[in-house]
Order: C-alpha cells, then sequence, then structure tokens
C-alpha cells in the first residue's frame, strides 16, 4: 500500500459525519411520509418538519453552549488566572526590581537605610 491509498482519520471523520448527515436526513423523510400517511396536509407537515428541526439545532447550542463555559471554567482556574497576589511580604525581585514586596507594590524605599542603623 502505498502512501496515497491510506485514509487519513480527517476522511474517516468527515465520511462518519457524512453517514450521520445521510442518517439524520433519512428520519426526517421518514417523519415527513409518516406524518403524510396520518393524513396531514403536506404544508403542515413540512412546518412540523421544520419545527423539529429547529429543535434539534436549538438543543445542540444549548449543549454545546454549556460545553464551552464549562471549558472555559476549567482552563482558567487551571491557568492560574484565578489566583490572588496575597503572597506573604517579602524580598523578591518583581516589576520594580528586587526589593521587599507587600501584596504586589514594593515597599522598601527608605527601608535599606533603616535595617543598617
Amino acid at each position: 500500500m502505498t502512501e496515497k491509498d491510506r485514509t487519513t482519520r480527517a476522511v474517516r471523520l468527515g465520511e462518519w459525519l457524512g453517514r450521520c448527515w445521510k442518517g439524520y436526513l433519512g428520519f426526517l423523510d421518514r417523519v415527513f411520509s409518516w406524518l403524510r400517511r396520518a393524513g396531514i396536509p403536506p404544508t403542515l407537515a413540512r412546518v412540523f418538519v421544520w419545527a423539529l428541526q429547529a429543535v434539534v439545532i436549538i438543543t445542540l447550542l444549548y449543549v454545546t453552549f454549556w460545553i464551552t463555559l464549562i471549558a472555559i471554567v476549567v482552563f482558567v482556574a487551571g491557568s492560574g488566572l484565578l489566583e490572588t497576589d496575597d503572597e506573604a511580604p517579602g524580598w523578591r525581585d518583581g516589576p520594580e526590581g528586587y526589593g521587599y514586596y507587600e501584596n504586589g507594590t514594593r515597599i522598601d524605599y527608605g527601608r535599606l537605610f533603616e535595617d543598617d542603623e
């Protein structure tokens, strides 16, 4: 088998999604045919099928919204963006150079000479 003969994951995923889509369209056709056999006029049957599609789309958007929201919360919590800057005061290298920092602010101006006295 050459490299061109092998199917990639993307191709297999596309084929699977195509089969899912074809099955969904077949389901909608069966619902429409069932409604027609039940004696419902074609216009009303089409409206019902469109309403069914709208419910499916709204449900998918709802589920996608919550999955995305949960993923964002997990990402923010895991990345450390929620950490506060309430570190213990001490000597360290910070945005204003090496010094005595408390709550992210350098407060050692003049403190260098107080220790010598």
